[in-house]
């Protein structure tokens, strides 16, 4: 059987959204547009940040990094947000 290491509580739900892995960091798109960075870890759920970045329509497509960049898309419009320090 499969173990839960963490969970991220029953009031951090996240729908339909996409995921992604970098550097350490797991991205996660809810459907409405708010985007949430959680540092992986084998012990605990730990949210860094969350961000309202545009009112989700449709947000379930593929995101990708390149060169310090995060880009997603939801039904219409595309995005690229600078997430390097």
């Amino acid at each position: 059987p499969r173990k839960v290491i963490w969970s991220s509580g029953a009031e951090t739900r996240f729908g339909m959204g996409p995921y992604i892995l970098a550097d350490g960091k797991l991205y996660l798109l809810h459907e409405d547009g708010t985007l949430y960075i959680i540092r992986m870890s084998d012990r605990e759920y730990r949210q860094l940040d969350s961000m309202k970045i545009f009112d989700g329509v449709d947000a379930w497509a593929p995101m990708a990094i390149a060169d310090g960049y995060l880009v997603m898309r939801d039904s219409k419009t595309l995005y690229c947000i600078k997430i390097a320090v």
